[in-house]
């Protein structure tokens, strides 16, 4: 179902945004030219430990970013 440009829902699509996009490690980069697969937080399950605390890292990251812009 395509969304009317002028309805209610559309206007608030625009302002979604990844988590990853206040990561402070891509602030460097423009936002626009990044894709979606840069931006996701990866998913560690079945990985080693490791991996769970680098997307924690990568999370905390992140939020501290999405504050500072609050």
């Amino acid at each position: 179902m395509a969304l009317d440009s002028g309805s209610p829902v559309a206007s608030h699509i625009a302002k979604v945004r990844f988590l990853r996009s206040f990561d402070s490690d891509l602030a460097r980069v423009a936002h626009d030219s990044l894709t979606g697969d840069q931006l996701v937080v990866p998913d560690p399950w079945n990985l080693p430990r490791s991996e769970f605390e680098a997307v924690l890292e990568t999370i905390e990251k992140s939020v501290h970013g999405l504050i500072a812009t609050l």
